[in-house]
């Protein structure tokens, strides 16, 4: 018999029994949620802050900041989490932070459509504070990156002082705390009113982009360029508007960039089949804005595809694939002539290949392109395991060398095989020597030659230089030693004067830090410079050195010698004078003489 007790326990009982098997299920669902969050680590978190303050409408009229946006977002890879602010006097969060997922991208394409220029103020501190929730801590496993846009100044208020103040906290207690964390801070100034200074020192201090823009229409490239530098994105090469897609591509989105003059863009896919801005469907997005066409493909077809359109060197082709690119993580900014070692491997299920057959069917080269457009090619090699030479590792490396004229550099590698290619980009801001030089040429033999360095301050401490001289002298004469402390933090040395004057040739070593605390070591270009003689005529030494006493029996020996020239001359012309008489006389006398006989005889 079942009594009213033994229902109620046993009521009690499956109630209990639910709400084990609830907590066993909350339990799980919170188990998985947190696996799921470790697994899903993002590779890379970007925060993005646009000023929307009143005086964009003059230096953006036409809103190029919303398009320039919209590329970033469709450009992010799915293993990264992005957020976008705006600012003005307060700080709005469009898009939230999170994975960038499809959903995450549509978000962000039409949130960013509400960009204005209806603030009042730049509050460039508040901005950053806000944009660094979950910051704080340093993470060394994602590669954190904040991109500033602003066309102004630190302006909270019509007081000057609240403003200076807010400039000083972002410089001396946001700062600090951002590079601590390992955060890099790309930095863009919009019009020559932006606050240059602050911002340059923003990047430098954590190894961040900074560009100054003109034109509101460059912003798309110059947001490609931060996006390269931002996140870790595998590409294949362009070429003749052609490409390669392999079976290991999941997806591919082509960025070919266009002008007001040029014709619709066409995607033709292997089989001949032409896609154009209205070909929307589940496998391709085609997102078109009035300066460029972004066309994402899922589940691409295998072989060469081709783009119609006009070429231009900033057009990609990204891809989405399970065979990646793994590269060195490359300083933003790099000194002229610097060296520096770049490495790459491919991986598989994120593990590095050393597949030995699968190695030794690649081709990986590497090119460096200056701020002029010239190029050097080189190729990479692996050097093989520590244990066994002979066997592959999987990682290719070579030593390289920094353009020696400054300006933007582009650098790419490839990876090819005969049945995939793989690319990787990046631009790096190339910088003049650490060290500005003045020569003080002396014209005295008893005082030196003075060569100054002063430090470049953006580009390196001033106290951590080492500053290595290697001078040769006309004379032939060599000199090695350091370059000693001179004013403030500037440097100098003195090179002994050469009489004769001549070409003075300075080799400089140059170590130190940058200012976001990289060390580098340099060798900048030859610094040469010529002196002019300080020897006298050798013609007026000889009249100032002769003695007095030669010079007077130089003279007394030109004076006899014609003296004595003079007296045989005068003789000769005696003795012709003598005989001319004597012959005259003579002849009269004969005729005297005949007359005589004449007479006589008759």
């Amino acid at each position: 018999m079942i009594t009213g007790q033994t229902i109620m326990i046993r009521h009690i009982n499956v109630q209990l029994l639910l709400c084990f098997l609830l907590g066993f299920q909350i339990t799980l669902s919170a188990a998985q949620t947190i696996n799921q969050s470790t697994k899903l680590k993002p590779a890379s978190d970007v925060r993005v802050l646009v000023d929307i303050s009143g005086s964009m409408k003059k230096n953006d009229p036409d809103n190029l900041r919303i398009p320039a946006v919209q590329l970033m977002s469709n450009l992010l890879p799915p293993d990264s989490h992005a957020g976008i602010w705006t600012f003005g006097e307060y700080v709005n969060m469009l898009v939230p932070i999170g994975p960038v997922d499809n959903q995450w991208k549509k978000s962000a394409v039409e949130s960013v459509k509400k960009i204005n220029s209806l603030g009042m103020f730049t509050n460039i501190g508040g901005a950053m504070e806000k944009a660094s929730f979950g910051w704080m801590k340093p993470d060394l496993s994602i590669k954190r990156s904040l991109i500033l846009l602003t066309d102004g100044v630190v302006d909270v208020s019509k007081n000057p002082s609240k403003n200076a103040a807010a400039r000083r906290k972002v410089l001396n207690e946001l700062l600090p705390k951002y590079k601590e964390a390992g955060i890099t801070i790309h930095t863009i100034a919009l019009s020559g009113d932006a606050d240059e200074k602050l911002l340059s020192k923003m990047a430098a201090e954590t190894d961040g982009w900074y560009q100054k823009v003109v034109n509101a229409s460059e912003l798309q490239k110059v947001f490609l360029k931060i996006f390269e530098q931002a996140t870790e994105r595998d590409s294949v090469p362009l070429k003749d508007n052609r490409f390669s897609i392999d079976d290991q591509i999941e997806e591919f989105s082509v960025l070919i960039f266009k002008n007001k003059d040029s014709k619709p863009t066409l995607l033709e896919q292997p089989d001949g089949e032409n896609y154009d801005a209205g070909s929307d469907s589940a496998r391709i997005t085609w997102f078109e804005s009035a300066v460029y066409d972004l066309i994402t493909v899922n589940m691409p077809m295998v072989g060469e595809w081709r783009v119609h359109a006009e070429m231009d060197p900033d057009n990609r082709v990204l891809i989405v694939s399970n065979l990646k690119l793994k590269s060195t993580t490359l300083p933003n900014n790099l000194l002229a002539n610097e060296k520096f070692n770049f490495n790459i491997n491919l991986t598989q299920e994120d593990e590095t290949i050393t597949q030995q057959d699968f190695l030794k069917l690649l081709s990986i080269e590497v090119e460096v392109r200056d701020n002029d457009g010239e190029t050097a090619s080189f190729v990479l090699l692996d050097d093989g395991n520590d244990v066994d030479k002979k066997a592959l590792d999987g990682i290719y490396s070579i030593e390289l060398t920094a353009p020696s004229n400054a300006g933007i550099a582009q650098i790419s590698a490839w990876v090819e095989s005969p049945t995939f290619q793989r690319m990787r980009q990046q631009a790096m801001n190339i910088f003049e020597s650490p060290v500005s030089v003045k020569e003080v040429i002396s014209e005295d033999v008893n005082t030196p030659h003075k060569i100054i360095f002063t430090p470049v301050g953006d580009v390196s401490k001033a106290d951590s230089l080492d500053i290595q001289v290697n001078a040769q002298l006309p004379d032939g004469q060599q000199i090695l030693k350091p370059a000693e402390l001179d004013k403030g933090y500037n440097r100098a040395i003195e090179l002994p004067v050469v009489e004769a004057g001549g070409n003075y040739q300075i080799q400089l070593t140059i170590s130190g830090e940058t200012p976001a605390g990289r060390q580098f070591l340099v060798n900048p270009p030859i610094i040469q410079f010529n002196t002019k003689s300080l020897v006298t005529e050798p013609v007026a030494e000889l009249e100032q050195e002769a003695p007095v006493e030669e010079i007077q029996e130089e003279v007394t020996e030109e004076v006899d010698m014609v003296l004595w020239l003079g007296i045989g001359l005068g003789v000769n012309i005696i003795l012709i004078i003598l005989g001319w008489v004597f012959s005259i006389r003579m002849k009269k006398q004969n005729e005297i003489n005949a007359d005589k006989l004449s007479k006589q005889l008759e």
